[in-house]
């Protein structure tokens, strides 16, 4: 007969007093300086209908998402993976009345995943998280960059680095190919995102080599210097990183200039103002103690994300440890009836406190 009634599922576990204080501790800490800058605090359910938690940035997460169904309605629902699509349906439906047109909103509480990211990590998180929506300027992602750094400062987490990108970079280089070379679908882009994504540069060389051979026929002389060219810019973005922000965006330039040879309808307004922003945050790093650094292949989440993104490490060189992750996701309200700006950042209040015990 089998007696272990207290063993719990695999990657759950119990918070034993001294991390549970702590956790309790970082949390008050946190919302209490979140109160400091304006930030208002709203606490979404822990079910929602399905379709509502997919939206936007919950697409990447319907296999992660606890499904079960609502014995009221018979509807699908999901318990939440991740809150901040649930902000972004309260800031669009819930806080449509209001007189200001941005809203900056805090939230804390547990989620749920299906499966865990890795060996070391939990499927149950305490999400604690900062968004704001209506501003659609540079200065909004530098307030939530600069209090990302505050937070840390505030619980004393060493900060070592925070990881800087563009996702405009990676859409305009793909609308690029596709007026220049030829149209990719929507498997092609998933596939060079996610080898980029893990900086692996013979799959990159070999995509491309595929389609110059599958479609040489079709391509002229002036299409097969654009895809040359394009192809050589993507395989070299995963050598694009580094710590000295300034030579990365500088070598970065460099290889942009490339496009000019090709691109003569100024198709690169939008890499031209990813880049600017980009130079513009980097401007301030000194501001953040020079913790600034860039990774131009770093896309997770590009599905959703419209703007700058950014991860936040601590750690060792050698071991580094992901504390929080944000970006800029413009646009994720549209589903609930308000499109808007929005930029936020979110951290698991394990993982902080472990750090600390």
């Amino acid at each position: 007969m089998n007696n272990n009634y207290w063993l719990l599922p695999e990657y759950f576990s119990d918070a034993l007093p001294n991390e549970a204080f702590k956790i309790e501790q970082i949390r008050r800490k946190l919302l209490d300086l979140y109160f400091e800058n304006n930030f208002e605090l709203v606490i979404p359910p822990m079910l929602e209908y399905l379709e509502s938690l997919m939206t936007g940035s919950g697409k990447d997460l319907d296999l992660k998402t606890f499904k079960i169904i609502d014995q009221f309605s018979g509807r699908l629902l999901g318990i939440r993976a991740d809150i901040t699509p649930q902000i972004a349906r309260i800031d669009a439906h819930l806080l449509l009345n209001r007189q200001q047109q941005i809203n900056k909103l805090c939230y804390c509480g547990n989620v749920l995943y299906t499966k865990p990211d890795n060996i070391t990590q939990g499927r149950e998180r305490q999400q604690i998280g900062v968004e704001i929506f209506g501003d659609e300027q540079i200065s909004a992602d530098f307030e939530i960059i600069n209090l990302l750094k505050t937070s840390l400062n505030a619980i004393q987490v060493p900060l070592r680095r925070i990881d800087l990108n563009h996702v405009g970079i990676f859409s305009a280089l793909v609308e690029l190919f596709s007026q220049l070379v030829l149209s990719l679908n929507a498997q092609q882009i998933g596939k060079l995102s996610k080898f980029l994504q893990h900086k692996d540069i013979p799959a990159l060389q070999e995509f491309f080599r595929k389609i110059y051979y599958n479609s040489q026929h079709r391509l002229n002389g002036i299409r097969q210097d654009a895809l040359q060219i394009i192809g050589e810019i993507f395989c070299e973005l995963p050598n694009l990183y580094g710590d000295d922000a300034n030579v990365v965006l500088q070598n970065a330039e460099n290889l942009f200039a490339k496009l000019h040879q090709i691109d003569k309808q100024k198709n690169l307004i939008q890499l031209t103002k990813s880049m600017e922003d980009l130079r513009w945050l980097i401007s301030q790093n000194a501001k953040f103690n020079n913790a600034l650094s860039l990774d131009l292949s770093d896309l997770r989440g590009y599905h959703y994300h419209t703007g700058i993104v950014f991860s936040a490490y601590g750690g060792t060189q050698d071991q580094p440890l992901e504390l929080a992750r944000g970006g800029r996701y413009d646009g994720v309200g549209k589903a609930f009836g308000r499109e808007r700006a929005a930029t936020g950042f979110s951290m698991d209040l394990r993982t902080l406190a472990k750090i600390l015990i």
